[in-house]
């Protein structure tokens, strides 16, 4: 049986409200449900359709992360398993989620019974889901082929295989180390310290081949001393052998290890500790974490840490589908980044040294998707797991110390120059701007400050891609409000100024964000509506509205409220919005801005209900996970909250309407000990539109908060009616107010009446 719960029918339609108090402990009505929340996680959603999760074991943000894998050549760039897929070549310890680019699968192990077999096409198994359980912490898949029972558990650094074969055959335990999930292997080396213990390493590309080939290191024990054990190089097996090396890319190597035939079932357990500094430090890791043979016990205390993990948010209300599309995005927004240093605090470094995590600070974090994650999964980090986004940010400066540069997407110690723009400044701007000050932010800024100016210098010219340059003017203006607090006047003005560039894009003939040519005339023939040079995993339609640090200028730009609420209908009405990649992500909540944030509430409801479901490809409709970006996406659309501008120092959440009858909040140190809590009676189903909101009992006459509401708690009430269309606020009016990049004075606002009726989508 799968691990997850199973779904009921959808729960009927209620009254929706809301209330906190300051430092609160959680309501007893979010806690009532006594189910542990790994339970309403089903770790298969996203393994099918291109979402490119896996059903793996791990831990919270785990560098061991314990996952089947299906051969390379079956499944697309950046998965390791597909649901729809009967076939697993194996096991291996490091993974990353809803990726786009193929990835690790280091240090691979699997069980077989019989002859021993040295190749996937041989050793490869097929599986029922029938007799495949995933749970947070835990994977077991029936091995058809072979009649073997495998089991998978972690700690943090470390991983645990419960393999239960079947009477009569001869039991084998296999090590093909040269098997990756990425194009090719490198150098690998296999070593029998004894008959129990095998240590090596294997180098394999990192993540999309991008930078120098990369080395793991193991350090595997095994439950029993085995009856025969060898290696083998190719095609020739070598019996008492006790190391193997490959030079080069072949012929591949691996290991083995055979127990006798018995007349009843045996249970082998192997277990697996990894560094990325050397089998010394895996082993000392394996030593530190998982020092006996209780595969059990590690499993109930995985469990135990993810319930804990996944409790720093507790909803009420809504359907079982509901809740499970809930708490499985949490789950996925808590994989990645992933720790990097070993348990006595030392960590390969940018420039291949040895270094020790900073002082005040836990671990050095590793694999950040900056392009994708700081636009939704920052912000949600920096409430729910702030400790961990300092530490986060620190890794960020670390990078830059070491390197000289910070990476756009560093996988491992390698900075990575994937995708575009200066997303891990926003990442830093966000991280401070959210009153998380545990980072050294001078060194911060200047090392922003050197990549702001090296690409401001390089790709700033009248023929500059149109998403690179809507990237780097977020980044700018992130940059600036960072270098005003650090009372950096004048350098704020420049960054604030470059951020502005986005208006010579602005065609107003063709209404799009258009390249032009070296001359300055505009390029005569571009791609509305697919993915072209110019709009980076997007198109020109979506890049219309990735100006998120200055959207009351783009308000501006398109000619005013209502010829931007009208366009902004066609781009959703019309199927141009991709709620499976990142560049228009923010483009629901844009309406708020332009006075209709009933709009924001249907339409983001909408897309939510659509494009999460309890399915395997029940992900951002079928996009890449991308680290956990879209299901944090996900996560605080259900809230009823979003972050259009992280970067920004005076940032709001976007108001949308929750999906929950209530939802906890969780705060911890830096911010006020307690919870912030949002009740909503009636929430669910077709009751999208709020009526009214309160806070701290006080009425909120605008569609957003502050940003410091959330994380220094008070009350937030809202109230919705069936089938009201009414927005935010007083019943017949409302102000909309936002300021303008261009002059920090300069406010931008209407009045409007709210009897406006809201469309629905056609």
């Amino acid at each position: 049986m799968h691990g997850f719960r199973k779904a009921a029918g959808a729960a009927g339609a209620l009254l929706l409200v809301v209330f906190v108090s300051l430092f609160s402990p959680a309501p007893t009505a979010a806690a009532a449900d006594a189910t542990p929340l790994i339970h309403w996680v089903n770790p298969f959603i996203g393994t099918s359709s291109g979402g490119n999760t896996f059903p793996g074991a791990t831990l919270p943000f785990g560098m061991a992360q314990l996952c089947p894998d299906m051969s390379p050549k079956r499944v697309n760039g950046g998965a390791c398993y597909v649901y729809n897929l009967h076939h697993i070549d194996g096991f291996s310890m490091t993974h990353l989620s809803g990726t786009g680019c193929t990835n690790y699968g280091d240090v691979f192990f699997t069980a077989t019974t019989g002859p021993v077999q040295t190749h996937a096409s041989q050793y490869h198994f097929t599986f029922s889901h029938k007799n495949e359980t995933a749970l947070p912490g835990y994977y077991q898949v029936f091995e058809k082929t072979w009649g073997v029972n495998a089991e998978l558990t972690t700690t943090l650094r470390c991983g645990m295989a419960r393999f239960t074969f079947p009477a009569g055959k001869a039991a084998n335990i296999l090590v093909p180390i040269s098997h990756v999930m990425t194009s090719q292997s490198h150098p690998c080396h296999l070593q029998f310290v004894d008959h129990r213990t095998l240590t090596g390493y294997v180098t394999s590309d990192v993540f999309c081949s991008a930078w120098p080939p990369l080395p793991v290191y193991f350090a595997m024990q095994f439950s029993k001393a085995p009856s025969h054990l060898g290696m083998w190089k190719g095609d020739t097996i070598t019996p008492g052998q006790m190391q193997a090396d490959m030079k080069n890319q072949n012929p591949a190597i691996g290991a083995y290890v055979t127990y006798a035939a018995g007349s009843e079932p045996q249970t082998i357990e192997v277990r697996v500790g990894i560094s990325f500094i050397s089998v010394n430090g895996a082993m000392r890791n394996l030593k530190g974490e998982m020092q006996t043979w209780n595969f059990d016990g590690y499993r109930s205390t995985a469990e135990a840490i993810w319930n804990k993990a996944l409790s720093v948010i507790k909803v009420s209300g809504g359907s079982d589908n509901h809740r499970i599309n809930f708490y499985t995005g949490l789950y996925h927004a808590l994989l990645n980044p992933t720790v990097f240093d070993d348990i006595d605090g030392r960590d390969i470094g940018y420039d291949n040294k040895i270094h020790h995590v900073a002082p005040g600070h836990k671990h050095m974090y590793a694999n950040l998707s900056g392009w994708d994650i700081y636009r939704s999964e920052v912000p949600l980090l920096t409430v729910i797991a702030p400790k961990k986004m300092a530490d986060i940010a620190q890794s960020i400066v670390e990078m830059a110390r070491q390197s000289g540069i910070i990476g756009r997407w560093p996988a491992a110690n390698r900075p990575g120059a994937v995708m575009v723009g200066d997303p891990l400044s926003i990442v830093m701007a966000t991280t401070w701007n959210a009153g998380i000050h545990n980072f050294d932010i001078k060194q911060a800024y200047a090392a922003m400050l050197h990549m702001a100016k090296l690409h401001h210098k390089r790709h700033f010219s009248a023929s500059c891609n149109v998403a690179s340059a809507e990237e780097y003017d977020i980044a700018f203006a992130a940059l600036a409000g960072i270098a005003r607090q650090l009372h950096h006047f004048r350098e704020a003005a420049i960054l604030t100024e470059w951020a502005q560039q986005y208006r010579v894009m602005y065609n107003p003939v063709t209404r799009f964000m258009q390249p032009r040519l070296a001359n300055g005339a505009w390029v005569p023939i571009f791609e509305k509506t697919t993915w072209g040079p110019h709009y980076v995993e997007g198109t020109a339609w979506e890049y219309i509205w990735l100006v998120p640090q200055d959207v009351a200028g783009l308000v501006n730009l398109l000619g005013g409220d209502r010829p931007f609420c009208q366009r902004l209908d066609e781009f959703f009405n019309d199927n141009h919005y991709d709620a499976g990649n990142e560049p228009d992500l923010q483009a629901p909540f844009l309406y708020d801005y332009a006075c209709e944030p009933w709009r924001t509430q249907e339409v983001v409801a909408f897309e939510a209900d659509r494009c999460f479901t309890n399915t395997p490809g029940g992900l951002a409709g079928g996009g890449n996970d991308d680290c956990g970006e879209m299901s944090s996406w996900y996560i605080l659309s259900q809230l009823g909250l979003y972050m259009v501008d992280p970067g920004r120092p005076d940032t709001t959440w976007e108001l949308c309407t929750p999906r929950f009858r209530e939802a906890v909040i969780r705060l911890g140190s830096p911010y006020a000990k307690g919870s912030f809590t949002i009740t909503a009676a009636g929430a669910g189903g077709s009751n999208v539109y709020i009526h009214s909101a309160e806070l701290n009992g006080r009425p909120i006459n605008k569609p957003w908060i502050a940003a410091s509401a959330v994380v220094w708690p008070e009350e937030l009430c809202t109230k919705r009616s069936v089938n009201t269309r009414i927005s935010i606020g007083h019943p017949l009016r409302r102000m909309c107010l936002r300021p303008c990049l261009r002059t920090r004075r300069q406010i931008c606002w209407q009045l409007t009446m709210a009897a406006l009726p809201g469309r629905s989508r056609t």
